[in-house]
Formats: structure tokens, sequence, C-alpha cells
């Protein structure tokens, strides 16, 4: 980020200053460099970490840092590849159960419809290599990075920080979907009960037929 780096104000971690007057740098790649500083800062060991293993000198150190309040990731190294695990810790009890169907189906369609990806794990207790962690709620997802997914390591790693957003954005869509189809049965059964309304003398109303002259009749029991 260069010059837009300037001192740090206080309470924040990151301050960006740019000169509107002479910004140095089209107004748009100005605007995509502030809009994409969390994702180069979550990002940022994550490549140092494949950049290493590309280098052929892999770090020897487990490292893990804080996603979001409910997330934690742990990037364990080897020979050949980096492991990206991520601890949930949901909260709310509907985002919890979806989630845990979720990513149970996503091992298995991730397998079938994306074969070139990193493999993905999930499991509720910790992973081998970071055996003795505190346990998720729901559990761990784990993908294995190869050298070969590293070649676009920017954008891998990107997929890798915001597969939590990913996640997200699922649980809403699937709660809106079940609110949507819980407003489509409540209105089938008021229909229901529209219909089985009774008049005031306790008989269920019946539609009103009419003879071939026009005339109203009710069968009489």
């Amino acid at each position: 980020y260069g010059n837009m780096i300037v001192d740090t104000e206080q309470g924040y971690h990151v301050t960006l200053g740019v000169d509107v007057m002479k910004p140095g740098e089209p107004i748009d790649t100005i605007t995509d460099k502030i809009t994409a500083l969390k994702e180069t800062i979550l990002t940022a060991p994550v490549i140092v970490y494949f950049k290493a293993v590309l280098e052929g000198s892999p770090k020897t150190d487990i490292f893990q840092f804080d996603l979001r309040e409910d997330t934690r990731v742990y990037l364990v190294p080897a020979s050949d590849r980096v492991t990206v695990t991520l601890r949930l810790t949901l909260q709310d009890p509907v985002d919890l159960q979806v989630s845990e169907i979720f990513l149970k189906d996503y091992k298995e369609v991730q397998r079938r419809k994306a074969g070139g990806a990193p493999p993905a794990i999930f499991s509720i207790s910790p992973p081998e290599q970071i055996k003795g962690e505190e346990k998720g709620n729901p559990g761990f997802i784990s993908f294995a990075v190869l050298k070969r997914h590293m070649k676009d390591m920017d954008d891998t790693a990107a997929a890798l920080i915001n597969f939590r957003s990913f996640l997200q954005y699922h649980l809403k869509c699937s709660k809106s979907f079940f609110h949507s189809r819980m407003r489509k049965k409540v209105r089938e059964f008021l229909k229901v009960l529209n219909r089985a309304k009774t008049d005031f003398d306790g008989d269920t109303k019946k539609k009103i037929k009419k003879t071939a002259t026009g005339r109203n009749f009710r069968k009489k029991m």
C-alpha cells in the first residue's frame, strides 16, 4: 500500500490516507485496494506458508489466528502441502444444525463436482495435527492445499479465508428458504380452515346451488 499507510489512529490497527487532489493512481485502483485491505491482511500468513512450500523450505511451526470471534484458522505445514483448518464455534442453534448438515455434505459434493479443488474434511473433533485444541461447534473443516493449488496462490488464499463468509451466505439463504416454505404452508392451512368454517346454525357452509331458472335452493337433510 506504499504511501497510503499513515500513522495509525488510536483504537484502530491500520489507517490509510489518500490525497484526493493528487491520488497518484487511478481512483478505481485505489478503491479496490481499500476494499481489499482486510482480505490482504488475512491472506498474508497463508501466502507466506504457500511460498515456503513452493521454495522447498516449508515452515515447521503451526500458525493460528482468529478470523472472527467464532472462527479460528490453523495453518499446518508439510513438505508438499499446507493444511488450512477452520474451527467453527457457532452460537445460534439454527445455524448450528444447518451448518453441520451443510459441512457434512460439502465434502461429498466437492468430491463429485470439483475434483481439482483442495480435498475437504469435516470432523467434530480436532484433526490429528492440532490434537488438544478446544472442540468446535459444530466442528472443524480442513482443506489440504497441494502445490498445484498454490500456482494462483492469491485466489486460493482468498477463497480459503472467505470460506466462513461463504458458509454464512448459505446459512442465511437456507433460513430464508425455510421461512418462505413455512409461510406457504400457513397460507395453505388458512385456506383449509376457511373452507371448514360453519354458519350460525352450526352447519358447514356449502356452495349455493341454482336451478335452471336461476333460483337458489339448499338441500334439506
